[in-house]
């Protein structure tokens, strides 16, 4: 709820600190190098372009680092409790440009604190847990695992999708004449996707191949190849057949 303008309860999951502070610890500390020089540029995404989950799979290659983030998010909802702060309205993307932007007026720098509040804590928490890490686990493992898991949570079992994807027909690169981009409204991600790959077959001179977009449920009859996330795979394969 609102109060004077703004509420708390904006600053809860918006805040990017305590994942800051887990991506710190795996720049400066991690011992395998690609995780390590990995964390760079997902910090940057993190931080500045609002996307979180990009750090979720250095958090599952040592699920004790939850505890880093649970005590950065609890660090900075005490301090803005103490200090009644609040957004006006919900940051969206959570980065750290729209966070501090729906600060009300004159709380600007407070709120900026509690986010530097949560990365300090969950810093402070991750940096030994990084360190000592024997780093079983790499960073792809972890991220094809958090796929696996989001397709899971959606209702779309990971064999489903495999099984599919083997009863695929295949199709010659010079016969190839009609690709289709497509995700669950047809718009977004699959304009996007379409554009760039017809920018690249043009280049190439393919310019004989039509690239469109669609959503998963009305993918053109006469589609040849069908670009789609893994969640909706075996939507947009059934759409095919």
């Amino acid at each position: 709820m609102l109060s004077a303008g703004k509420s708390i309860f904006y600053m809860i999951e918006t805040n990017p600190g305590a994942g800051t502070g887990v991506l710190l610890a795996y720049w400066l500390f991690s011992k395998d190098k690609v995780t390590k020089d990995s964390a760079p540029g997902a910090l940057i995404v993190h931080l500045l372009g609002g996307i979180h989950e990009i750090y979720f799979p250095y958090v599952l290659m040592n699920p004790l680092l939850l505890l880093a983030t649970i005590g950065g998010s609890v660090a900075a909802m005490i301090f803005n409790t103490l200090f009644k702060l609040g957004l006006a309205g919900p940051p969206s993307p959570g980065s750290i440009i729209a966070y501090v932007g729906m600060a009300p007026k004159g709380s600007t720098f407070m709120v900026l604190l509690s986010a530097v509040v949560a990365a300090a804590v969950s810093f402070v928490i991750a940096a030994p847990i990084v360190r000592l890490s024997n780093g079983k686990q790499s960073l792809a493992d972890s991220t094809e695992k958090m796929k696996e898991m989001k397709a899971e949570a959606k209702g779309v079992a990971v064999s489903e999708v495999k099984t599919a994807a083997d009863n695929l027909t295949a199709v010659a690169a010079e016969d190839v004449k009609k690709i289709v981009f497509a995700c669950d409204a047809g718009m977004g991600s699959s304009a996007m996707g379409a554009t760039v790959l017809r920018k690249k077959l043009t280049d190439v001179g393919r310019t004989d191949i039509e690239v469109q977009h669609a959503s998963v449920s009305e993918i053109p009859a006469d589609a040849q190849i069908v670009v789609t996330h893994q969640e909706a795979f075996s939507k947009s394969q059934k759409e095919c057949t």
